[in-house]
Parts: C-alpha cells; structure tokens; sequence
C-alpha cells in the first residue's frame, strides 16, 4: 500500500521562510495540473497552461507528463521537452512556467506502507 501526495509549497517575500498552502492526494489514475478550473490541481498563475502536465499512477509509480512544452515543466533539473514523462521519486520538486521565479512549486511526496513479515 503507498500514498501519494502534491504539496503546494512557496517561499514568502518579507521572510523566505518555505511555507505550505495545499496538500493533493494522488489516488486517481491521472491528475492534471493547470490553470483551468477543470484540471485537479488548479494553479492560479498566467504563466501556466490550463492543462500544463498530468502525474499518471501505474501501479505505485507515479510518472508527471508534460502536456504542453512552451512554458516548460521541470522535475529538479531536468526539463520535460514534449510530451516527455518522468517517473517522480519522493521529495521531488516540481516546475511549472516560471513558477520558480514567483516562489511557489509542487512537492512530490511517495510515502510506502512496509508491511511486517507475519509470524
């Protein structure tokens, strides 16, 4: 059993101190994220597409696909060019547009639920 999560985490002016606003489950087979009111994770941000990218679960993986490529999708340093994919590991910080630059990002968060051996 695994739980997934997108964390909504900015950076504040006065303090820089990283900060959080939003916490999405991931249980769907595909979540979308953009700017329009019908994507799952909603984003209110002009540089961002209404449907930017989508985080597809396969079994307890999860891969973040970007669905369109002029503002640019970023997972760390790598940039998804296309309709690229890349699997997200736990901890991975996700870039919309320029997000970055305005101090807001999503946070892939993949917590596993080890099982004990039975005796």
């Amino acid at each position: 059993m695994s739980n997934a999560y997108i964390y909504f985490r900015f950076t504040t002016e006065s303090s820089r101190q990283v900060c959080q606003r939003d916490c999405f489950s991931l249980d769907a087979e595909s979540t979308t994220i953009g700017r329009d009111r019908e994507a799952d994770i909603c984003l209110d941000f002009e540089r961002c597409y209404r449907m930017e990218a989508a985080i597809v679960r396969r079994s307890d993986r999860y891969f973040l696909k970007e669905l369109h490529a002029t503002n640019g999708t970023r997972v760390g340093a790598t940039r998804l060019l296309g309709q690229n994919e890349i699997e997200l590991q736990h901890g991975d910080r996700i870039d919309i547009g320029a997000s970055a630059s305005r101090g807001f990002w999503l946070e892939f968060s993949h917590e596993v639920d080890v099982q004990s051996p039975s005796s």
